[in-house]
C-alpha cells in the first residue's frame, strides 16, 4: 500500500494523454474568450498537486468528537433533552360500505 502511494505521489503532477486532451479544451475555450489569446500556453492549464502530511487524530480526541456528533445528530432528531415527545393524535375513519368516504377534519 505505501508503494502504491509513493508511485502516487510521482504521477499526480505528470499529465498522461486523457489530461492533455483536456488542457488543450482548455485552451481553446480560454483563447476563444480572451482578449489576447495568445497570452495563454499549454502549460499554464496544468494543475499542480501538493500533498502534506496528515497527522493522525488521538482515539480519545477521535472519539469524543464523534461522541458529539451522535448527541448532536439524536439531539436534532428527537428534539431538546427533556422534552417529552407528544404523538400526534389519531384520525379515525368510519367506513360505511356503499357510502363516500368523509374527512372528519373537513
Amino acid at each position: 500500500m505505501k508503494a502504491r502511494l509513493e508511485w502516487l505521489d510521482q504521477q499526480w503532477n505528470k499529465p498522461d494523454r486523457t489530461d492533455h486532451y483536456l488542457m488543450s479544451i482548455v485552451l481553446a475555450i480560454r483563447q476563444i474568450l480572451a482578449k489576447n489569446p495568445k497570452a495563454f500556453k499549454l502549460d499554464d492549464q496544468k494543475i499542480n498537486f501538493e500533498f502534506k502530511e496528515v497527522k493522525p487524530i488521538e482515539p480519545e480526541v477521535k472519539k469524543q468528537g464523534l461522541l458529539a456528533r451522535a448527541k448532536a445528530g439524536w439531539g436534532a432528531f428527537l428534539g431538546k433533552p427533556g422534552t417529552p415527545i407528544k404523538p400526534e393524535p389519531q384520525r379515525q375513519i368510519k367506513i360505511v360500505p356503499g357510502a363516500k368516504l368523509k374527512d372528519p377534519d373537513a
